[in-house]
């Protein structure tokens, strides 16, 4: 995951921890860290990647009240 107002990435093992509890970032030995450092890489181009070929998802998007309102709740809309 990686959370963009707090520029941090996290990592959770969603098998063992469905509840995502633990966060496994940045890894607690070299191979996880290794590992943990790809994923990141590659999670980072994707998302970059994303962003550059769908424009329209940069435009300022009309929701209903509902909609907005469901969001809040989900806490996705402040």
């Amino acid at each position: 995951i990686h959370d963009r107002l707090e520029q941090k990435y996290r990592l959770y093992d969603l098998a063992a921890d469905p509840g995502e509890r633990d966060d496994r970032a940045p890894g607690e030995t070299a191979e996880e860290a290794r590992e943990f450092a790809e994923l990141k890489e590659l999670l980072a181009s994707e998302l970059e990647e994303a962003l550059r070929d769908a424009p329209a998802a940069q435009e300022q998007l009309e929701l209903s009240p509902e909609a907005e309102q469901a969001l809040r709740a989900l806490g996705y809309v402040e």
